[in-house]
């Protein structure tokens, strides 16, 4: 998706194989260079998940670590500043074979929003990614 006014991008790719997951989320924007990343990955029985935030202003970092539990895997991401007030949040759930990823953005200044949902089950993959600004 890409606007002409702000010219923001929203990329999402997915990537399996065999038992390597991959989902790749992207957020870019003009403006002021905000930048949100969500990488996923599973090896066997090995999940990471990392979500980062970086802006050129004030330079905000948003860090998500996971933790596992037997398989109960949850990754929870939260980023709060005061100045424009910027929530990044970072949802993995992932039970069995059913893998979920959700990552948010979302910004006040001028209400930037890109959702990425990560599906998974069986063998079916799904993934979505929307932007959606309103200036």
């Amino acid at each position: 998706m890409e606007t002409s006014s702000k010219q923001h991008q929203a990329h999402c790719r997915m990537e399996t194989s065999s038992k390597r997951h991959q989902a790749h989320c992207r957020m870019e924007t003009s403006s002021k260079r905000h930048q949100a990343h969500c990488r996923m990955e599973t090896s066997s029985k090995r999940h990471q998940a990392h979500c980062r935030m970086e802006t050129s202003s004030k330079r905000h970092q948003a860090h998500c670590r996971m933790e596992t539990l037997s398989k109960r895997h949850q990754a929870h991401c939260r980023m709060e500043t005061s100045s424009k007030r910027h929530q990044a949040h970072c949802r993995m759930e992932t039970s069995s074979k059913r893998h979920q990823a959700h990552c948010r953005v979302e910004t006040l200044s001028k209400r930037h929003q890109a959702h990425c949902r990560m599906e998974t089950s069986s063998k079916r993959h799904q993934a979505h990614c929307r932007m959606e600004t309103s200036s």
